[in-house]
């Protein structure tokens, strides 16, 4: 049980990096 606690809380982490990386892009190409 804890294991796939552990996993769903990376995937949260991947996708909230994920998230910050195309915000990012998007800052990158209006400027």
């Amino acid at each position: 049980m804890h294991f796939q606690r552990q996993t769903f809380a990376d995937e949260s982490l991947v996708s909230l990096t994920y998230s910050e990386l195309l915000i990012s892009i998007d800052y990158l190409k209006t400027n």
